[in-house]
Protein backbone atom coordinates (compact mmCIF):
# COMPACT_ATOMS: atom_id res chain seq x y z
CA UNK A 1 0.00 0.00 0.00
CA UNK A 2 3.12 2.22 0.82
CA UNK A 3 4.55 1.75 -2.82
CA UNK A 4 1.15 2.67 -4.34
CA UNK A 5 0.34 6.04 -2.48
CA UNK A 6 3.95 6.90 -1.34
CA UNK A 7 4.74 9.96 -4.07
CA UNK A 8 1.47 10.94 -4.40
CA UNK A 9 -0.03 11.31 -0.50
CA UNK A 10 3.62 13.12 0.21
CA UNK A 11 3.47 15.71 -2.53
CA UNK A 12 -0.55 16.14 -0.54
CA UNK A 13 0.71 16.21 2.83
CA UNK A 14 3.52 19.14 1.74
CA UNK A 15 0.36 21.00 0.41
CA UNK A 16 -2.15 20.38 2.90
CA UNK A 17 -1.11 23.03 5.41
CA UNK A 18 -0.48 25.78 2.84
CA UNK A 19 -3.82 25.28 1.43
CA UNK A 20 -5.63 24.72 4.79
CA UNK A 21 -7.39 27.71 5.05
CA UNK A 22 -8.44 28.13 1.59
CA UNK A 23 -10.37 24.98 1.33
CA UNK A 24 -11.91 25.45 4.65
CA UNK A 25 -15.77 25.53 3.73
CA UNK A 26 -17.82 28.71 4.79
CA UNK A 27 -21.15 29.32 5.79
CA UNK A 28 -21.76 30.81 2.27
CA UNK A 29 -20.30 27.07 0.58
CA UNK A 30 -22.65 25.38 3.26
CA UNK A 31 -25.66 27.55 2.50
CA UNK A 32 -25.72 27.25 -1.19
CA UNK A 33 -24.98 23.32 -0.73
CA UNK A 34 -28.59 23.10 1.67
CA UNK A 35 -30.22 25.54 -0.80
CA UNK A 36 -29.37 22.83 -3.79
CA UNK A 37 -30.21 19.72 -2.26
CA UNK A 38 -33.81 21.32 -1.32
CA UNK A 39 -34.54 23.07 -4.59
CA UNK A 40 -33.41 19.08 -6.66
CA UNK A 41 -36.47 17.51 -3.44
CA UNK A 42 -39.24 20.20 -4.18
CA UNK A 43 -38.87 19.90 -7.95
CA UNK A 44 -37.89 16.18 -8.18
CA UNK A 45 -40.87 15.06 -5.46
CA UNK A 46 -43.15 17.80 -3.51
CA UNK A 47 -43.66 19.83 -6.94
CA UNK A 48 -44.81 16.88 -9.05
CA UNK A 49 -47.25 15.68 -6.18
CA UNK A 50 -48.37 19.06 -6.22
CA UNK A 51 -49.50 19.70 -9.73
CA UNK A 52 -50.79 16.22 -9.86
CA UNK A 53 -53.29 15.77 -7.36
CA UNK A 54 -54.20 19.73 -7.66
CA UNK A 55 -54.79 19.46 -11.78
CA UNK A 56 -56.25 16.06 -11.84
CA UNK A 57 -59.38 17.95 -10.72
CA UNK A 58 -59.68 20.07 -13.39
CA UNK A 59 -58.34 17.86 -16.38
CA UNK A 60 -58.14 14.57 -17.78
CA UNK A 61 -55.55 12.07 -15.83
CA UNK A 62 -52.73 11.96 -18.72
CA UNK A 63 -52.48 15.30 -18.95
CA UNK A 64 -52.58 15.84 -15.37
CA UNK A 65 -49.33 12.99 -15.26
CA UNK A 66 -47.76 14.76 -17.97
CA UNK A 67 -47.47 17.93 -16.94
CA UNK A 68 -46.26 16.52 -13.30
CA UNK A 69 -43.20 15.50 -14.86
CA UNK A 70 -42.28 18.74 -16.12
CA UNK A 71 -40.01 19.82 -13.73
CA UNK A 72 -38.01 17.09 -13.35
CA UNK A 73 -38.22 17.51 -17.01
CA UNK A 74 -36.96 21.24 -17.12
CA UNK A 75 -34.63 20.61 -14.10
CA UNK A 76 -32.20 18.56 -17.00
CA UNK A 77 -33.20 20.65 -19.62
CA UNK A 78 -31.60 23.84 -17.61
CA UNK A 79 -29.06 21.61 -16.52
CA UNK A 80 -27.76 20.59 -19.74
CA UNK A 81 -28.32 24.35 -21.30
CA UNK A 82 -26.56 26.17 -17.92
CA UNK A 83 -23.46 23.58 -17.96
CA UNK A 84 -23.01 23.28 -21.75
CA UNK A 85 -22.35 19.71 -21.44
CA UNK A 86 -23.60 16.16 -22.00
CA UNK A 87 -25.10 14.63 -18.70
CA UNK A 88 -26.25 11.14 -19.02
CA UNK A 89 -29.22 11.05 -16.64
CA UNK A 90 -30.30 14.33 -17.80
CA UNK A 91 -30.19 12.94 -21.60
CA UNK A 92 -32.18 9.86 -20.57
CA UNK A 93 -34.99 11.72 -18.68
CA UNK A 94 -35.56 14.01 -21.39
CA UNK A 95 -35.89 11.29 -24.20
CA UNK A 96 -37.95 8.94 -21.93
CA UNK A 97 -40.42 11.50 -20.67
CA UNK A 98 -40.34 13.00 -24.44
CA UNK A 99 -41.34 9.13 -25.92
CA UNK A 100 -43.69 8.24 -22.93
CA UNK A 101 -45.55 11.39 -23.60
CA UNK A 102 -45.99 10.63 -27.34
CA UNK A 103 -47.14 7.01 -26.87
CA UNK A 104 -49.49 7.75 -23.90
CA UNK A 105 -51.29 10.43 -25.94
CA UNK A 106 -51.15 8.88 -28.99
CA UNK A 107 -52.73 5.60 -27.39
CA UNK A 108 -54.51 7.65 -24.70
CA UNK A 109 -53.39 5.31 -21.74
CA UNK A 110 -51.57 7.42 -18.64
CA UNK A 111 -50.36 4.24 -17.62
CA UNK A 112 -47.56 4.47 -20.09
CA UNK A 113 -47.04 7.90 -18.34
CA UNK A 114 -46.56 5.62 -14.86
CA UNK A 115 -44.02 3.10 -16.69
CA UNK A 116 -41.78 5.85 -17.78
CA UNK A 117 -40.01 5.52 -14.76
CA UNK A 118 -39.35 2.29 -14.32
CA UNK A 119 -37.92 2.44 -17.76
CA UNK A 120 -35.30 4.84 -16.62
CA UNK A 121 -34.82 2.68 -13.42
CA UNK A 122 -34.42 -0.46 -15.52
CA UNK A 123 -31.87 1.50 -18.21
CA UNK A 124 -29.83 3.16 -15.25
CA UNK A 125 -29.82 -0.03 -13.21
CA UNK A 126 -28.43 -2.35 -16.08
CA UNK A 127 -25.67 0.68 -16.83
CA UNK A 128 -24.51 0.35 -12.85
CA UNK A 129 -24.27 -3.40 -13.25
CA UNK A 130 -22.50 -3.49 -16.63
CA UNK A 131 -20.10 -0.99 -15.35
CA UNK A 132 -19.00 -3.23 -12.73
CA UNK A 133 -17.34 -5.72 -15.42
CA UNK A 134 -13.57 -5.26 -15.70
CA UNK A 135 -13.49 -4.82 -19.43
CA UNK A 136 -10.14 -3.84 -20.45
CA UNK A 137 -9.91 -2.88 -24.55
CA UNK A 138 -6.72 -1.13 -25.54
CA UNK A 139 -5.86 2.20 -23.00
CA UNK A 140 -9.97 2.01 -21.97
CA UNK A 141 -10.43 0.34 -18.63
CA UNK A 142 -14.81 -0.22 -17.18
CA UNK A 143 -14.61 1.95 -14.44
CA UNK A 144 -18.07 1.81 -12.05
CA UNK A 145 -20.95 4.28 -13.27
CA UNK A 146 -21.07 5.79 -9.43
CA UNK A 147 -18.04 6.94 -10.28
CA UNK A 148 -18.40 8.59 -13.50
CA UNK A 149 -22.07 9.91 -12.05
CA UNK A 150 -20.68 11.74 -8.85
CA UNK A 151 -17.47 13.43 -10.42
CA UNK A 152 -19.36 14.30 -13.25
CA UNK A 153 -21.55 16.00 -10.21
CA UNK A 154 -18.32 17.35 -8.76
CA UNK A 155 -17.65 18.63 -11.21
CA UNK A 156 -20.46 20.59 -12.51
CA UNK A 157 -23.51 18.19 -13.92
CA UNK A 158 -26.90 19.16 -13.15
CA UNK A 159 -27.75 20.30 -10.00
CA UNK A 160 -24.00 19.83 -9.27
CA UNK A 161 -21.39 22.16 -6.92
CA UNK A 162 -18.05 22.34 -8.24
CA UNK A 163 -15.66 23.83 -5.33
CA UNK A 164 -11.72 22.79 -4.32
CA UNK A 165 -13.67 23.55 -1.11
CA UNK A 166 -16.14 20.03 -1.08
CA UNK A 167 -13.95 18.13 -3.35
CA UNK A 168 -11.32 16.03 -2.99
CA UNK A 169 -7.89 17.55 -1.45
CA UNK A 170 -5.77 18.71 -4.36
CA UNK A 171 -1.97 18.38 -4.67
CA UNK A 172 -2.13 22.19 -5.18
CA UNK A 173 -5.09 24.92 -4.62
CA UNK A 174 -5.36 25.38 -8.41
CA UNK A 175 -5.18 21.19 -9.07
CA UNK A 176 -8.09 20.65 -11.86
CA UNK A 177 -11.25 18.79 -9.68
CA UNK A 178 -11.42 16.52 -12.30
CA UNK A 179 -7.56 15.63 -12.50
CA UNK A 180 -7.66 15.31 -9.05
CA UNK A 181 -10.61 12.31 -9.30
CA UNK A 182 -8.63 10.69 -11.81
CA UNK A 183 -5.48 10.85 -9.87
CA UNK A 184 -7.24 9.23 -6.78
CA UNK A 185 -8.40 6.39 -8.67
CA UNK A 186 -5.63 5.80 -9.94
CA UNK A 187 -3.27 5.99 -6.57
CA UNK A 188 -6.22 4.60 -4.14
CA UNK A 189 -7.37 0.75 -3.41
CA UNK A 190 -10.33 2.40 -0.87
CA UNK A 191 -11.28 4.94 -3.45
CA UNK A 192 -12.07 2.23 -6.23
CA UNK A 193 -13.92 -0.24 -3.76
CA UNK A 194 -15.47 2.57 -2.59
CA UNK A 195 -16.99 3.02 -6.14
CA UNK A 196 -17.19 -0.59 -6.88
CA UNK A 197 -19.77 -1.02 -3.50
CA UNK A 198 -21.50 1.96 -4.48
CA UNK A 199 -22.20 1.18 -8.08
CA UNK A 200 -23.60 -2.40 -6.48
CA UNK A 201 -26.06 -0.73 -4.14
CA UNK A 202 -27.36 1.26 -6.71
CA UNK A 203 -27.83 -1.00 -9.70
CA UNK A 204 -29.29 -3.98 -7.96
CA UNK A 205 -31.44 -1.35 -5.50
CA UNK A 206 -32.70 0.10 -8.76
CA UNK A 207 -33.38 -2.85 -10.28
CA UNK A 208 -35.24 -4.39 -7.83
CA UNK A 209 -38.04 -2.26 -7.99
CA UNK A 210 -38.48 -2.30 -11.69
CA UNK A 211 -40.85 -5.46 -11.14
CA UNK A 212 -42.58 -4.30 -7.96
CA UNK A 213 -43.94 -0.71 -9.93
CA UNK A 214 -44.26 -2.74 -12.97
CA UNK A 215 -47.43 -4.95 -11.12
CA UNK A 216 -48.66 -2.13 -9.28
CA UNK A 217 -49.36 -0.23 -12.62
CA UNK A 218 -51.18 -3.36 -13.82
CA UNK A 219 -52.48 -4.77 -10.66
CA UNK A 220 -53.87 -1.69 -8.81
CA UNK A 221 -57.25 -0.42 -9.76
CA UNK A 222 -57.05 3.80 -10.46
CA UNK A 223 -54.31 5.46 -12.09
CA UNK A 224 -54.01 7.77 -8.95
CA UNK A 225 -53.55 5.09 -6.47
CA UNK A 226 -50.46 3.28 -9.02
CA UNK A 227 -48.86 6.82 -9.08
CA UNK A 228 -49.18 7.36 -5.21
CA UNK A 229 -47.87 3.58 -4.61
CA UNK A 230 -45.00 3.96 -7.34
CA UNK A 231 -43.28 7.19 -6.03
CA UNK A 232 -43.99 6.42 -2.04
CA UNK A 233 -42.13 2.63 -3.06
CA UNK A 234 -39.14 4.77 -5.43
CA UNK A 235 -38.83 7.52 -2.41
CA UNK A 236 -38.80 5.08 0.61
CA UNK A 237 -35.95 3.21 -1.67
CA UNK A 238 -34.62 5.86 -2.67
CA UNK A 239 -33.86 6.89 0.23
CA UNK A 240 -32.49 3.34 2.08
CA UNK A 241 -30.42 2.94 -1.13
CA UNK A 242 -29.18 7.03 0.19
CA UNK A 243 -28.12 6.10 3.24
CA UNK A 244 -26.38 2.99 2.32
CA UNK A 245 -24.55 5.15 -0.33
CA UNK A 246 -23.65 7.34 3.30
CA UNK A 247 -22.46 4.86 5.17
CA UNK A 248 -19.59 4.19 2.05
CA UNK A 249 -18.55 7.51 1.84
CA UNK A 250 -18.32 7.87 5.38
CA UNK A 251 -16.05 4.55 5.15
CA UNK A 252 -14.20 6.04 2.43
CA UNK A 253 -13.39 9.78 3.94
CA UNK A 254 -11.83 7.55 7.15
CA UNK A 255 -9.80 5.84 4.78
CA UNK A 256 -8.53 8.87 3.22
CA UNK A 257 -7.63 10.77 6.38
CA UNK A 258 -6.28 8.09 7.72
CA UNK A 259 -3.74 7.44 4.73
CA UNK A 260 -3.39 11.61 5.30
CA UNK A 261 -2.60 11.19 8.98
CA UNK A 262 -0.02 8.61 8.56
CA UNK A 263 1.87 10.37 5.78
CA UNK A 264 1.77 13.88 8.17
CA UNK A 265 3.07 11.76 10.59
CA UNK A 266 6.05 9.25 8.55
CA UNK A 267 4.59 6.32 9.46
CA UNK A 268 4.27 3.01 7.07
CA UNK A 269 1.20 2.98 5.13
CA UNK A 270 -0.61 -0.24 5.81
Amino acid sequence: MSDENGQTTSSISQHTSQNGSKNKITRQDKVKIILRVVLMLFLQIFLPFILYYTLNNYIPEIWALLISGIPPLAMAIYGLISKRRVDIIGILIIISFLSSAIASVINNDPKIQLLRKSVVSSIISLAFIISLIPIKIGTFKMRPFAFHLLKEMATGGTLGYSSSKVNLRGLTEDEPIDVRWDRYWASYQYFRRGFTIMTAIWGFGLLSTVPIRIIIVFKVSSVEKSFLYINVLQYIWMFMIAILTLICAWWMKRQGDKIAIDSNSDKPLE
